[in-house]
């Protein structure tokens, strides 16, 4: 890591940073500083922790007076612009939300504002605006099949035939490792897609 990425993990969050290669001593003091603050909280750990607690008990208002205070404390806070927008979604004001997670995602850092984000886009069909979000979870978690079926699908309406076949590999690759799936999203989408050809 550079220094200035170093510098941005530190304003955006982050507990601590690792360089490489990794000296077992220096793991060991990491962790127990992580521990020795975790015990002794700051004032924006506290109002981050109070906010979370309010959520879990729906207690809204409570959560956005400790994320507004958390936020004072730190203003580039992807942690309390991504619970502010949990707190939005909440209160069905998806809009809001969705302009607080797009916030928190800027930064690839904050993995759950992007799995929101990418959830409103898909509920509200979106697709071809998943896409960067989508290349960029991929690398860190297991993707719904029906998500990169639905990023498949916008490149076949922009005529992007390879890119599509090989986001619907994915989500086929997806689907058989999901044993909850009920339908075949890669292969709705190709029906989907031929019934209505997109103009070459």
């Amino acid at each position: 890591a550079t220094a200035q990425s170093v510098l941005d993990a530190m304003e955006r969050d982050a507990d601590d940073y690792l360089v490489t290669p990794l000296v077992p001593e220096t793991l060991r003091q990491r962790v127990l500083g992580l521990i020795a603050r975790r015990s002794n909280p700051s004032p924006f750990e506290q109002a981050l922790g109070t906010a979370r607690k309010a959520i879990k008990s729906n207690r809204l208002d409570e959560a956005e007076t400790a994320l507004a205070q958390a936020l004072q404390l730190k203003p580039t806070s992807t942690s309390a612009l991504f619970y502010l927008g949990v707190v939005a979604e909440l209160r069905g004001d998806v809009a809001r939300a969705e302009q607080l997670y797009g916030e928190a995602a800027k930064y690839r850092l904050n993995i759950l504002a992007q799995e929101r984000l990418c959830n409103i886009y898909y509920r509200t069909k979106r697709f071809s605006d998943m896409r960067p979000l989508v290349d960029n979870l991929a690398r860190y978690l297991s993707l719904p099949a029906a998500w990169l079926s639905a990023v498949a699908n916008s490149h076949i309406q922009a005529g992007e035939i390879d890119e599509a076949a090989k986001r619907l590999r994915n989500a086929h690759r997806a689907w058989c490792a999901d044993e909850t799936a009920a339908h075949y999203t890669p292969m709705e989408t190709l029906i989907r897609a031929t019934a209505h050809p997109s103009p070459a």
